[in-house]
């Protein structure tokens, strides 16, 4: 068998594939190929649903760890190990960047946060309604195992410490 090519117009070029991206949008990314692993922050609405993967079989067990945002945060942080396979979020979380999306706070307002860089070590009060919840975390790898101590707020108020 004998195979022929022709060819017309200008030479063809290598193609060269864009460097993986340090901020992104919608979508299922593969992790080193299209987005650099590491720590990325968000503005998103509710209804914020993203997903860090290990497989792209759509089995529950392709998931490392989730999480749905049922409220309007402020800011949302996840971790990005090397390790993930792919990172998956929807339009409701927004542009994600390696850039944290507020400074300094005065206050905790609903999301997640740096201490030391967003929010001051400290002892915190606040008065909240039923289902409120807090959490200190070793990590923003998302899963249940980044969690340091949890506690739902109670109606009269809270103290915490972080």
């Amino acid at each position: 068998m004998v195979l022929w090519l022709l060819w017309s117009g200008s030479e063809p070029s290598a193609f060269e594939a864009e460097p993986p991206k340090e901020s992104f949008r919608t979508g299922t990314l593969l992790v080193g190929e299209d987005i650099v692993p590491g720590r990325y922050f968000t503005n998103p609405k509710e209804g914020c649903y993203f997903a860090r993967l290990s497989g792209l079989g759509g089995e529950l067990s392709d998931i490392l760890a989730n999480e749905f945002i049922d409220f309007d945060a402020v800011q949302w942080i996840v971790e990005i190990d090397q390790t993930d396979l792919a990172f998956s979020t929807d339009t409701e979380c927004g542009e994600w960047s390696k850039t944290p999306t507020e400074g300094m706070q005065v206050g905790i307002r609903p999301g997640v946060w740096l201490v030391n860089q967003q929010i001051q070590p400290g002892r915190y009060r606040a008065t909240n309604s039923e289902g409120c919840y807090w959490a200190r975390l070793r990590n923003f790898g998302g899963s249940i195992l980044s969690g340091v101590f949890c506690k739902r707020l109670c109606r009269l108020g809270w103290a915490g410490s972080c």
